[in-house]
């Protein structure tokens, strides 16, 4: 078994930042804000900022609250003594399951089965099982050319191929705006602790005893054991993985509680944790909330690329494109004068051809919201791909010459129908056919 452990250590802080405008337009000389941050998790549905009391815990801060002395699980009193101008965001716990949720199904990309986890500040986790994959991402060329540089027993393992995948999944993953850390090993909590607490990006090589060499050489909080146990242990001189395993079982397993027997599997590298497969939902949607409406085009267009990008990730890790779309907006009707303003807004966009490049979705999706009539502010966007279908990648050939117009004939239209409407642009293909002769005209044809 072979599995990515995917560590987000700032989950909360990146769920939490504020939708802001690109940089092309902000004003000149504008400068972001450097106050410290933390976020606190809200203990009910529509819970504000304004209602959080000073009793209330710190889920996560940021590198400049650390700086100042503010950490995780302090009270909101107690840091806003330590920084007054400390800025607290409310983040409720179904927004970092939806972030988690849209990691694993990008990460269907490269493996069979994706799971996730929640977990305290630093801990979010989301798992794939890539058991089988790692040819896919071995370079040939570059394989027999370096050929001699390599020992052969690393070669056969597959570890250029995994090192690539490892690398590739990183990408998507900050492709979607997320710092990350990664790990690949022979099973869920080993490739965890090892990204969590050793060095990131690193590939265990398969074999009996890697994954304990790995876990050896770590730090006491890459096992699971409560605050007052590591406690113990460290006044014992204990203060990693490796001097635990040294200690005498018998003794050991008094000192660690109902965890023992697992925390003694790892010890001894067995990690036969099974994962929770993740089952993606029919419809995936995305959705981003404005700090402040607006019903600006280049401020919606900002915001719509951003969903496309999410969702093209997503689409891809099934492996279909989108052949209907729903776009949401959800207005402010209070600020509207005159008649009475609906809720919500909605677009539907019916595509001829599947499309699953974020590109491709934004330009559909700017062309009709050009033509939108906004009555109020936007304060949230939500994506939604209603119906999908399997995309059929045609290869290009390398002997006959291909028109580009073939390629952007599907992506035109798709802007052209979003733009005039469902059912205004057809498709026709069009034949020049040749009647048969009739067999009394063969038969009077002369000869020779």
């Amino acid at each position: 078994m072979r599995v990515i452990a995917i560590v987000l250590p700032d989950l909360a802080l990146e769920v939490a930042a504020p939708v802001t405008a690109p940089v092309s337009a902000r004003a000149p000389g504008a400068v972001t804000s450097r106050a410290p941050r933390g976020v606190v998790l809200a203990s009910r549905k529509g819970m504000l900022e304004s209602e959080i009391t000073g009793n209330v815990r710190l889920h996560a801060v940021c590198e400049s609250a650390r700086a100042v002395g503010i950490s995780p699980g302090q009270t909101l009193a107690a840091a806003r003594a330590t920084a007054s101008d400390l800025v607290v965001r409310v983040v409720p716990a179904e927004a970092l399951h939806a972030a988690l949720e849209r990691i694993a199904e990008a990460a269907l990309a490269f493996g069979a089965t994706a799971s996730f986890a929640r977990g305290e500040a630093g801990e979010d986790t989301v798992w794939v099982d890539v058991t089988g994959c790692a040819h896919l991402f071995i370079d040939a060329g570059e394989e027999r050319a370096g050929e001699h540089a390599r020992a052969p027993e690393e070669l056969a393992r597959g570890l250029e191929g995994e090192g690539r995948l490892l690398a590739r999944l990183e990408a998507r993953v900050r492709e979607l705006g997320h710092t990350c850390r990664l790990a690949l090993a022979g099973g869920p909590r080993v490739a965890r602790a090892v990204a969590s607490h050793g060095e990131p990006g690193r590939v265990v090589p398969p074999g009996p005893g890697r994954d304990r060499e790995a876990l050896l050489a770590l730090p006491l909080e890459a096992l699971p054991l409560e605050p007052a146990q590591r406690t113990t242990l460290r006044r014992l001189g204990v203060h990693d993985v490796g001097a635990l395993a040294r200690l005498p079982r018998a003794a050991l397993g008094a000192r660690l509680g109902a965890r023992a027997g697992e925390i003694m599997q790892l010890l001894e590298g067995d990690d036969r944790a099974p994962l929770s497969p993740h089952v993606p939902r029919r419809a995936p949607s995305e959705t981003l909330e404005l700090e402040h409406g607006t019903d600006s085009l280049e401020a919606l267009s900002f915001v719509v690329k951003t969903l496309a990008s999410r969702l093209a990730l997503r689409l891809a890790g099934r492996g279909v494109g989108v052949v209907k779309l729903t776009l949401e907006l959800a207005l402010d009707a209070r600020l509207a004068g005159g008649d009475a303003v609906p809720q919500r807004k909605r677009c539907v966009l019916t595509l001829p051809t599947p499309i699953s490049h974020p590109r491709e979705l934004f330009v559909v999706l700017r062309a009709r919201l050009e033509r939108t009539l906004l009555p109020a502010p936007v304060l949230a966007l939500t994506l939604r791909a209603d119906e999908c279908r399997a995309r059929v990648h045609v290869p290009r050939s390398l002997f006959e010459p291909e028109s580009q117009g073939r390629r952007a004939l599907p992506l035109l239209i798709a802007e052209l129908s979003a733009e005039l409407g469902d059912g205004a642009v057809g498709r026709h293909r069009v034949e020049r056919r040749v009647e048969p002769a009739a067999p009394d005209d063969l038969a009077e044809a002369p000869q020779g």
